[in-house]
C-alpha cells in the first residue's frame, strides 16, 4: 500500500502525461480507512507502477515520498527480497571479517 499526497498526484500525473482527473481514475484508490489516497495494486499485488523487468518504477522521476524513503523509513515483510541493496553480496560490503 503506497499513501499518496496531492501534490504527489499532480507529480505522477505530469509524469505520465495523464490529467489529475484522469490519473486518480486509473491508479488511485480510498485507503480502507477512508483518510486518503493509495497507488492500486497491480495484477502480481505489487505497486502498479512497478516493472519487474527490468526492476524500475514508472514513475520513478515523480515516484511518492513512501517509495523513495524504501527501506530507509519502513519495511515490509520480504522487502529484503525486492530491495537491490539488501542482496546477500551486498550485505557484508564494507565489514570487516
Amino acid at each position: 500500500m503506497v499513501k499518496v499526497t496531492a501534490v504527489e498526484v499532480d507529480r505522477a500525473a505530469a509524469c505520465l502525461g495523464l490529467g489529475v482527473q484522469d490519473f486518480l481514475e486509473r491508479y488511485t484508490e480510498l485507503n480502507a480507512n477512508r483518510t486518503g489516497l493509495i497507488l492500486k495494486d497491480g495484477p502480481s499485488g505489487a505497486c502498479v507502477f512497478h516493472e519487474v523487468a527490468p526492476s524500475a518504477c514508472r514513475i520513478n522521476p515523480a515516484k511518492p515520498a513512501q517509495c523513495r524513503d524504501f527501506p530507509f523509513r519502513w519495511r515490509t515483510p520480504g522487502w529484503e527480497l525486492i530491495c537491490e541493496g539488501a542482496r546477500d553480496d551486498d550485505k557484508t560490503a564494507g565489514t570487516k571479517e
